[in-house]
């Protein structure tokens, strides 16, 4: 239903039918601004102003593209907004420890979780990467004997430097390195119900 232009004169809203008015019979509103209300309590609408951070947000359609517009890192970063999602670690299955039960012959680790399946002899061994600060890495012995966890040469895994440690089968180990040279290690040992 069409509505006609009455005389300049106070209107009140008996005057209007439901649904008629148009943005373009509203008053005219400068850039960044929108109606609303800032006020605190029930009240007439107001005009609020949007930020220019807030208006290159407002076409985005999902929380996600939100913090892609706003320069969010995808798991971890500096300077933008860290998504609240776990980052997904790299892995490795299936290793099988180094024979010669040497640092040397160790088998390198190169994942942030490191599953032994094969430990076929005690004291084959698997070795941590280089310590630079902040790495973590998770080994699973699944082989059927201890392996030996050797640091990188001149890293210290807590008992000396390139000095091994154990790792029983059906254990998991966690290790920090917490700085270039040293890291702490701890072990879980497998649960038996």
């Amino acid at each position: 239903m069409a509505y006609t232009r009455v005389p300049a004169r106070n209107v009140v809203s008996a005057d209007i039918t439901d649904g008629t008015v148009t943005l373009a019979d509203m008053a005219n509103l400068a850039q960044d601004l929108f109606i609303g209300r800032t006020t605190a309590s029930t009240g007439v609408p107001e005009t609020a102003t949007i930020t220019a951070a807030a208006r290159t947000v407002l076409d985005d359609t999902t929380v996600a593209a939100m913090v892609n517009t706003l320069g969010g890192a995808t798991s971890v970063g500096t300077g933008g907004i860290v998504r609240a999602i776990l980052p997904v670690m790299s892995l490795t299955a299936t290793i099988t420890a180094g024979t010669t039960q040497t640092q040397a012959g160790a088998t390198a680790l190169t994942k942030d979780v490191n599953e032994i399946s094969v430990c076929a002899n005690a004291n084959d061994g698997v070795k941590l990467p280089t310590a630079v600060g902040g790495q973590q890495i998770t080994i699973i012995n699944n082989g059927a004997q201890t392996a030996r966890v050797w640091p990188f040469s001149g890293d210290n895994c807590g008992a000396g430097v390139d000095t091994q440690i154990t790792l029983a089968a059906g254990s998991v180990m966690t290790c920090v390195d917490y700085d270039a040279t040293n890291w702490r290690c701890t072990t879980v040992a497998k649960v038996v119900a």
